[in-house]
């Protein structure tokens, strides 16, 4: 007990006197969101105090939600979540199953891959991120290496959605997970091996950022199409197309990868299927382009 008290301290402390403030809004949030939970564990012998005035907390810039019904709120602005399911009962956050009706799966989040600060469950469908606090970027890779064919997967955001970034993508077997073990990033994409979006809409590889769509929370389906015939990354929400996103994969060796520097954040994987191109697929492709294509002209 003691010592998670001491290392909130050091958290706060280390904010309050560096003055850095790349760092800062990930730090505090860590320290505050652990004390809150040692708060809810022992109630009795632990008072949540802020170690912040006003005005400090206005100068940091906070873009983190406080409680669970500011980040609620923040994840349904201008982007609805896969279901209606309340995320919230009683205090406690809801288990939330829709979406979820695959009982097979071609592949699941690889335990041999995956950094220290991860734990998996589910039958390791289920990825849970900083269990008690975060001091930097976790990640974790598939356990399917995908070289040719149609490649789909689904990943569902189980917790509230905040943070430095928290990330969805590919990667190839030269993609280092631990390279931003210690620091706070935007990991999937900081490279040349990785290509990803980002919870805030934006995406990421080779280290340069570019605008794709809106942001994604808490309950939002994110789905991915790598098409290794035409060399194509395609991103979904909610089982919707968001449209291209890269290019170029042809002859690649990839993996899925998630990454997430936010404290007791999760995601899970509720989809992942395979097929090999042929030539009743590309057919059906083209016909709903054509389709959709026909009922934007009309409207």
């Amino acid at each position: 007990m003691e010592n998670h008290q001491s290392l909130s301290l050091m958290l706060e402390r280390y904010v309050a006197t560096s003055g850095d403030e790349e760092n800062a809004n990930e730090a505090v949030e860590n320290a505050i969101s652990h004390r809150r939970q040692l708060e809810r564990r022992f109630p009795r012998r632990w008072r949540f105090r802020h170690h912040f005035n006003h005005n400090q907390r206005k100068s940091f810039n906070f873009s983190f939600p406080l409680s669970h019904n500011e980040s609620s709120s923040a994840d349904r602005q201008g982007n609805a979540s896969f279901c209606s399911c309340p995320l919230e009962n009683g205090g406690e956050s809801r288990v939330c199953r829709c979406g979820e009706e695959d009982t097979d799966f071609d592949w699941v989040w690889d335990s041999s891959f995956k950094s220290a600060a991860i734990t998996l469950v589910s039958d390791n469908r289920e990825v849970k991120f900083h269990p008690e606090f975060s001091c930097g970027t976790a990640a974790v890779r598939g356990s399917q290496l995908m070289t040719n064919g149609q490649y789909y997967w689904e990943v569902k955001m189980t917790t509230p959605v905040y943070g430095t970034d928290m990330m969805i993508g590919i990667g190839t077997n030269e993609m280092d997970l631990q390279k931003y073990r210690y620091t706070f990033g935007s990991l999937l994409g900081s490279d040349s091996e990785s290509w990803a979006l980002s919870y805030t809409g934006n995406l990421h590889h080779k280290g340069v950022s570019q605008r794709y769509t809106n942001r994604f929370g808490q309950g939002n389906v994110i789905g991915v199409h790598l098409d290794l015939w035409y060399g194509t990354l395609t991103f979904f929400r909610n089982r919707s197309p968001l449209g291209v996103a890269f290019e170029g994969f042809h002859g690649k060796a990839l993996y899925p990868m998630v990454s997430s520097t936010s404290a007791r954040s999760g995601m899970k994987v509720i989809r992942t299927c395979s097929f090999a191109s042929s030539l009743q697929f590309l057919c059906c492709r083209k016909l709903r382009q054509v389709v959709s294509t026909d009922r934007k002209s009309v409207v």
